[in-house]
């Protein structure tokens, strides 16, 4: 009960009883009517006022003050903690969630770039082949065909769709027709 009053004047700078002296002390006293705790934390409001209980079977033992006092003390500990873990972890979903944007947009950008090469080598082994055909300039796309075999060779098989397995079969035989109107018949063959 003492250390009840104590701890109140102590964290709130107030008496426990205000200003009552001689017999209106022994009286709040006696009632255990004391000012409440105001101006402190909640939990240690609390525990004070439970010190301070009339009924000494409603008051705290020591060991349980004790250790209430210490939680109660470790408190702003535990807070910067738990706001250190909050901002750990505010770090690392925004480090992931930027991870992902960027990962959509290089898949994107290689998306866009793969298909751009897929056009040039549609254009190089079909529309390039028959207008270059007419005016014998065949020999041309020689060069042209082994660049997009180059380009089939970066792909893993992972990343080798049907349709690259065709564009891939046309540049072959583009190759081997190449080989052929100039003559190379072995060369040819081996091409188709």
């Amino acid at each position: 009960f003492s250390f009840g009053l104590l701890l109140h004047e102590m964290f709130t700078g107030e008496r426990a009883y205000g200003d009552e002296l001689g017999d209106a002390l022994a009286e709040a006293n006696a009632a255990g009517r004391t000012q409440p705790v105001q101006g402190v934390d909640r939990q240690l409001a609390n525990q004070i006022e439970q010190l301070k209980s009339a009924a000494p079977s409603r008051r705290p033992t020591a060991v349980d003050t004790t250790s209430r006092l210490r939680w109660i003390r470790g408190k702003p500990q535990r807070r910067l903690r738990a706001a250190g873990i909050a901002a750990v972890m505010l770090v690392a979903i925004g480090a992931g969630i930027k991870y992902t944007l960027d990962l959509r947009r290089e898949r994107s950008a290689a998306e866009f770039r793969r298909s751009q090469s897929d056009e040039h080598i549609e254009f190089m082994v079909e529309e390039l082949y028959q207008q270059l055909e007419p005016v014998g300039r065949l020999d041309v796309l020689e060069n042209v065909g082994i660049k997009a075999l180059q380009y089939f060779e970066t792909l893993n098989d992972e990343e080798t769709t049907p349709d690259d397995r065709a564009r891939l079969g046309r540049t072959w035989t583009q190759i081997g027709n190449v080989r052929l109107a100039s003559g190379e018949y072995d060369a040819a063959g081996e091409a188709f």
